[in-house]
């Protein structure tokens, strides 16, 4: 089985002045990274009875809400990812 559970908001703040610099930072950690550790991982759980894949996102991916919006955008982004994966599983089995 494989968890992700990254989370990170280095630099809580409004929306219209957020760093690009947090905002990458956002994107690559919270959202990127579970699909790099996917395609990692998937080679070795494929075929096997019990392989399963879960994201711990975050209630704010439904809400975001400041000072934390851009974060709440990464856990909305992570549900998206967490839908797609579940489509194209069904097409490796």
């Amino acid at each position: 089985m494989l968890v992700n559970n990254v989370a990170v908001s280095p630099t809580p703040g409004p929306l219209a002045t957020f760093p690009e610099s947090a905002w990458d930072k956002l994107f690559e950690m919270n959202v990127k990274v579970g699909l790099m550790m996917v395609q990692e991982c998937l080679p070795h759980m494929l075929g096997r009875k019990g392989a399963n894949i879960a994201f711990i996102s975050s209630i704010g991916g439904y809400n975001p809400a400041p000072p934390l919006g851009a974060y709440g955008i990464t856990k909305t982004a992570l549900f998206g990812l967490t839908k797609a994966l579940s489509m194209v599983s069904y097409q490796l089995m």
